[in-house]
């Protein structure tokens, strides 16, 4: 997925300095991650961020080239693919609303018509299978799910967790580092 992000930025529109931008953010995060040995592992965070980045290189990619059809069906599937993997990226896919409204300010209505077509084509290939085979088989059992897991704490929840965790390490004598 990351050599997809590499590619469009590579071979996209961008003026120099955005490439080397994005290309030294690309590297940061990944030598970051290697050095902590993070980079590889179960869960889809690495994945998501790095279609999220894919997608949304492409689409603005496909603006800059005079709205390319196959760069917006590719973004969109990329950015549909990243709010498919964790309930947190759900708004990724408010990228591809963005796009279709920019296609439509920029060309008009008319002459908009078929790059929202291929962004709502390339949304549709990673949400149907994942609607046909993940949110309508479970749809009773999702709402239940929820239900269970209690009240959100909000935004607070997890550092007063934290600050009792601290607290009950200075009480026998350590110290986080």
């Amino acid at each position: 997925m990351l050599l997809i992000a590499i590619g469009f930025i590579v071979w996209g529109a961008f003026p120099a300095p955005v490439k080397m931008g994005l290309l030294i953010g690309v590297w940061t995060a990944i030598s970051v991650f290697l050095t902590r040995g993070e980079y590889f592992g179960v869960r889809p965070g690495r994945e998501l961020n790095s279609a999220l980045l894919a997608g949304l290189v492409a689409l603005e990619s496909a603006r800059l080239e005079a709205w390319k059809r196959w760069k917006l069906f590719g973004g969109a599937a990329l950015l549909t693919w990243a709010a498919t993997l964790q309930y947190y990226a759900i708004p990724a896919a408010l990228g591809i609303v963005i796009y279709g409204a920019a296609a439509w300010w920029d060309l008009g209505w008319r002459r908009a018509r078929w790059p929202v077509i291929c962004i709502a084509a390339g949304a549709m290939l990673p949400a149907i299978p994942t609607l046909a085979f993940r949110a309508v088989p479970y749809f009773h059992q999702i709402p239940g799910q929820i239900h269970a897991q209690g009240r959100d704490p909000g935004g607070a929840g997890p550092i007063q967790e934290h600050l009792q965790i601290y607290r009950a390490f200075v009480q026998f004598g350590l110290r986080p580092l």
